[in-house]
């Protein structure tokens, strides 16, 4: 008992969760490891892109496949509440439109800090090391977007030794981290299961069972995202170890999603959209 009591003192810190419904499922802690999983448009950048830039402290966002100038635009959006469209406007005349928009995005409140270049998995500790130096204190969450571009080939052990550099990063700064990841589904068992999925494969509910590289095996948190309306995000809750989870996707919550402004927030409590679908399993 006296190893587990001292124990206790290298807890990591909290990271706070900016949405109710989810807070009220996931307590996230420096040092831990989350990977968040959705077929592409869904939403994953949005997600981990609102979440950067709710919390107060020094976040590192490191964007593998999205350029800086696009991620501008994207916080311009979300900064401003005008469309990206309307973030767009005058970009026929570059120099004006930087003009325009260099002094607004200034003005964000946020210490998340973006990174383009290209990476390899072992190198990202020495990026959050660097950021560490930068700051006087680890980032508080280290966001990989997205895991697809630091795999050599697509199979379940390159995935997995990525994410193994990502814990070992995240235990050895004190960092949340948390990973994206694009869904590849495991072939059906029965056609009829995957009919919804034709046309738009961001629709159906997330499970376990669904993904062919989950790569989540040292994951404190594995969240399955979908968009089963335009203006809806689901967020399973598929593995958890400190909580409730269910690998059916049978703990969620949902979140309001614009993905014209590239904002998430809670759903409204009238609307009664958000909840807790069941007791879920254990971790």
């Amino acid at each position: 008992m006296h190893e587990l009591a001292r124990s206790l003192r290298r807890t990591g810190a909290p990271v706070p969760v900016p949405w109710r419904g989810l807070s009220s499922l996931v307590v996230p802690l420096t040092g831990q490891q989350m990977v968040a999983i959705a077929a592409e448009g869904v939403g994953k950048s949005v997600f981990a892109m609102n979440w950067a830039l709710k919390i107060p402290d020094p976040v590192l966002y490191i964007t593998l496949d999205t350029s800086l100038t696009d991620q501008a635009i994207r916080v311009a959006a979300y900064h401003t509440g005008d469309t990206i469209q309307e973030v767009m406007r005058g970009h026929d005349d570059v120099q004006s439109w930087a003009d325009k928009w260099e002094p607004i995005l200034e003005e964000v409140h946020s210490r998340t800090r973006f990174f383009d270049h290209e990476f390899q998995a072992k190198l990202i500790d020495e990026l959050v090391e660097s950021e560490t130096e930068y700051w006087g204190i680890p980032p508080l969450m280290t966001v990989v977007d997205n895991l697809g571009n630091l795999v050599e080939e697509e199979s379940a052990q390159d995935y997995q030794k990525v994410l193994n550099h990502l814990h070992t990063a995240a235990k050895r700064h004190q960092t949340f981290m948390l990973a994206l990841h694009h869904l590849r589904r495991k072939p059906a068992a029965n056609k009829k299961d995957r009919e919804d999925e034709i046309d738009d494969p961001g629709i159906a509910s997330v499970h376990s069972d669904d993904i062919l590289y989950a790569g989540g095996r040292n994951a404190n948190f594995v969240l399955g995202l979908s968009k089963p309306e335009p203006n809806r995000m689901r967020v399973n809750v598929l593995k958890n170890r400190m909580g409730i989870a269910s690998a059916a996707g049978k703990v969620s919550t949902h979140l309001n999603f614009d993905g014209a402004r590239m904002r998430l927030d809670d759903v409204s409590d009238t609307e009664a959209y958000r909840r807790v679908i069941g007791r879920g399993e254990a971790a």
